[in-house]
């Protein structure tokens, strides 16, 4: 039974790599397979789903996901680039906030 769960962690790993279909769909057809399958009770699949670490990385997908929807990253890049006329200076400024980011 291990070597079946391995293989489907495994494939459902592939597929969402391979981002032909959503992230979210692959892992519930591997919940609900591994469910029929019988590799773990339905109720302890479903008890992970309210691990608090899930639902932290969770939220910070849907805040990520709308932070480039809305466009935000692209108009701080472009006014960052904006602000500098050298590559020099722009490497500085990256310097700079991945620098200041750290703190």
């Amino acid at each position: 039974m291990i070597y079946v769960a391995a293989g489907l962690v495994l494939a459902t790993l592939v597929v969402m790599a391979s981002g032909r279909v959503d992230p979210l769909l692959a892992l519930l057809v591997a919940l609900i397979l591994a469910a029929i399958l019988g590799i773990a009770p339905a109720s302890q699949l479903a008890a992970g789903l309210s691990n608090a670490g899930v639902i932290t990385v969770a939220a910070m997908l849907v805040i990520a996901k709308g932070i480039v929807q809305t466009g935000v990253v692209s108009r701080a890049t472009w006014a960052l680039l904006a602000s500098t006329s050298t590559a020099q200076r722009c490497s500085g400024a990256f310097r700079f906030l991945s620098a200041w980011r750290r703190r």
